[in-house]
C-alpha cells in the first residue's frame, strides 16, 4: 500500500489545468514564442496554434473591439493558477493590453451565454423586458 505521501506527489504529478486563450489581435510567431515563455512559470504543458473564430460585430468577450476577428488557443499548465494571475502575465510580458486578452477555464468558457440571450423572456428581447420593467415601476402610485 502507498503512503499517503507518495500518493499525494503521484497525483499532483499527473495534475493538468486547463484554460482558453482568446486574443483580439492575431498573433505573430514572437508573440506566441512570447507567451509560451510566459507560461513556462506555471508550467506550460502545451499551448496550441492559434484557431482564427469568424467575424462578429460584437464578440462578447470584446464589445468595444467592433467587428474583428478572434483567435483562440487552448492552454494546458501543470501548476494551479486562476485566469487573473495568467491574464496578469500575459498583460507584464507581451504589449498587449489586458482589455485585448481573456483567459477562461474551460468550464467557464462552455458556461459563456451572452447576456442579450440570457434576458429572453416570452420572446420579448431584453429591452423590451427593461423598458416594461421601468414602465411598471414609473406607473405604480405609492399606498
Amino acid at each position: 500500500m502507498k503512503s499517503l505521501n507518495d500518493y499525494i506527489i503521484e497525483r499532483s504529478n499527473n495534475t493538468t489545468y486547463a484554460f482558453k486563450l482568446k486574443l483580439a489581435v492575431e498573433p505573430s510567431n514572437e508573440l506566441i514564442d512570447t507567451l509560451e515563455n510566459a507560461f513556462n512559470a506555471y508550467g506550460l504543458k502545451s499551448l496550441s496554434r492559434p484557431k482564427r473564430l469568424p467575424i462578429q460585430d460584437n464578440i462578447l468577450d470584446f464589445p468595444s473591439a467592433g467587428p474583428i476577428a478572434a483567435y483562440l488557443m487552448d492552454l494546458v499548465v501543470s501548476y494551479p493558477a486562476t485566469t487573473e494571475q495568467l491574464c496578469a502575465l500575459v498583460g507584464e510580458r507581451t504589449t498587449l493590453p489586458l482589455s485585448q486578452i481573456v483567459i477562461r477555464t474551460v468550464g467557464e468558457a462552455a458556461n459563456v451565454v451572452p447576456v442579450a440571450d440570457a434576458l429572453e423572456l416570452d420572446g420579448s428581447t431584453s429591452k423590451q423586458y427593461t423598458d416594461s420593467i421601468l414602465k411598471d415601476l414609473t406607473t405604480k402610485e405609492p399606498k
